[in-house]
């Protein structure tokens, strides 16, 4: 269970990861086919490694020389960018915290930004968007609504990026679909109890 210190009105309170609790969930029984959950350890590095180069490419940061890439980053990178250039997206927060005081979990999803002038929260996968990604859209939207109550969502996007073809599928939640999926998180919080 990986926990992580947030300070909140001026305590620190460490709380559980979004993705622990689904992962929790996924030991437990209560999910059921999300092989992201399963990865091995190189498919976890590579997924780190490339949302941190999407990180920098969303804060301005260019790759100069790619030269020392493997094939699977490089394409990887063409879909984002491909899907960067097809849909406009501005970033407002790369890597920011998002927490629920209410549910005591915190998590950070990959990038919150525009996308025809609406907010939407994003999150990247190099694995296939399933059930375990779009509870952690569901709670990054629930965290989102909590902390800044006066300001609108519009949906949410999981974003495969295809490290073979360098292709992107982009699974799309309005906010109806994103409050579904954060009541079905909030069942699994509930239920998994005191961590």
């Amino acid at each position: 269970m990986k926990f992580h210190n947030v300070l909140i009105n001026g305590e620190t309170f460490s709380l559980p990861k979004a993705t622990s609790i689904i992962s929790l969930a996924r030991d437990r029984g209560m999910l059921v086919g999300d092989e992201w959950l399963t990865w091995n350890e190189e498919g976890l590095r590579f997924g780190t490694q490339i949302h941190k180069l999407i990180a920098f490419l969303l804060q301005g940061s260019v790759i100069k020389d790619w030269s020392d890439w493997g094939e699977p980053d490089k394409q990887c990178l063409r879909a984002f960018k491909r899907w960067w250039d097809f849909t406009g997206f501005r970033p407002r927060l790369v890597e920011c915290e998002l927490h629920s005081v209410e549910l005591g979990v915190v998590g950070h999803p990959d990038t919150i930004g525009t996308i025809k002038q609406h907010i939407e929260i994003i999150d990247w996968t190099t694995g296939e968007v399933n059930t375990g990604k779009l509870l952690q859209l569901g709670f990054y939207y629930l965290a989102y609504k909590e902390m800044y109550p006066r300001r609108s969502i519009y949906g949410a996007r999981a974003v495969h990026l295809d490290k073979v073809a360098g292709n992107f599928e982009q699974k799309i939640l309005s906010e109806v679909a994103l409050q579904g999926y954060g009541r079905d998180f909030i069942k699994i919080r509930q239920a998994i109890g005191v961590i």
